[in-house]
């Protein structure tokens, strides 16, 4: 069965730690639950998981990659985030932000687990704009700083992975949300 880079798995496993750490060490505020999961404590970030041992289908939605696993979502309209199956050895993976209900639904925006995380380590991960307005559409900065939940969670996220925040033009990422039909085997 095809799988993702090595690499990337290691780093999706290291965010789920990361996740199930957090479901313990939380602020109290009626934004956590006392009973917090790993794959829900990110999720006022905007990035809800899967585990890497158990991966969910998203297959239902039409215009998500075939040759991908889904690792995350934003928790609102089918949005998700894909990592392209490779080589074991490969030392990148192509991230996929997948938004079904847009014109052009598939966007890189990423080739690593980290240099993804570092897109939205200020602001959060919900990038769907980026399918609707481009890459001029990522934010400067944080939307809300006086969310203390939601700094704390991009800070366990930055301090976890090491992350700077950088514009999308400075990140490597392929034009920061351009289609990504070149590199996708969508599902028909």
């Amino acid at each position: 069965m095809p799988d993702v880079p090595t690499s990337f798995r290691q780093d999706w496993t290291r965010l789920w730690h990361l996740a199930e750490r957090l479901t313990t060490s939380h602020p109290r505020s009626r934004v956590f639950q006392p009973d917090e999961h790993p794959s829900t404590v990110l999720g006022f970030a905007g990035l809800f998981l899967e585990s890497p041992d158990a991966p969910g289908d998203w297959s239902d939605y039409v215009n998500s990659p075939r040759n991908a696993i889904t690792f995350a979502s934003t928790g609102g309209d089918g949005i998700h985030f894909c990592a392209l199956f490779g080589p074991p050895d490969a030392p990148t993976t192509t991230i996929v932000l997948c938004v079904p209900l847009a014109d052009e639904p598939n966007h890189v925006v990423g080739t690593s687990l980290p240099e993804f995380l570092a897109l939205g380590c200020l602001t959060g991960y919900h990038l769907d704009d980026l399918a609707y307005l481009g890459p001029n559409a990522l934010p400067d900065g944080p939307e809300n700083p006086e969310e203390p939940e939601r700094v704390f969670l991009l800070n366990a996220l930055t301090e976890e992975f090491g992350l700077s925040p950088c514009a999308s033009e400075d990140h490597g990422v392929p034009a920061g949300g351009e289609p990504a039909a070149a590199v996708l085997d969508l599902l028909k």
